[in-house]
């Protein structure tokens, strides 16, 4: 599931970005180092497996707009996509202008630094693992919580006009 979200996520949180209010630019210094951090964690490449993923919701989005599957797919394929794949230079930009307003140029260095070392390298590459093995554990985890706390508190919730 983690691997269907969160590459959407993503994306429509970097075109969010495009699409709200501009804060102020980064120095140049702290923009470079990010860009760095961005080619060492080899972004572009997450940027484009990204934008494969979410092919089907962009033509699921043009069949909504009521384009015909075949028009659809075609709008997907020769003009949606080619779009987005054009604006992945500016995407990533954005991504190291929001990071070089949260890290300085030092701190960039460090982490880029971090993440040449071995330790980084697997942290980088457990990274999805990590990601998938905990979205399965909080799924697991929520609806036992949820269902143990509405049978603790069910008397109360029905006190207060609550049927769950």
């Amino acid at each position: 599931m983690i691997r269907k979200t969160l590459p959407l996520t993503l994306l429509l949180g970097m075109l969010a970005f495009g699409a709200a209010a501009q804060p102020a630019r980064p120095d140049a210094a702290a923009r470079a180092e990010a860009m760095d951090v961005i080619r060492t964690l080899d972004l572009q490449s997450t940027m484009e497996r990204t934008l494969d993923a979410l092919r089907p919701s962009v033509v699921e989005q043009l069949r909504r707009a009521g384009a015909s599957a075949e028009e659809a797919e075609r709008g997907a394929a020769h003009v949606v996509m080619p779009a987005l794949r054009a604006a992945t230079p500016q995407m990533l930009q954005g991504i190291a202008d929001i990071w070089a307003r949260h890290f300085t140029a030092a701190e960039l260095r460090e982490l880029r630094g971090f993440y040449d070392t071995p330790a980084g390298r697997k942290s980088l590459a457990l990274t999805p693992v990590i990601a998938v093995e905990t979205q399965a554990m909080v799924q697991t985890l929520i609806p036992r919580i949820v269902s143990e706390t509405l049978a603790a508190n069910r008397a109360a919730l029905l006190r207060r006009g609550t049927q769950l």
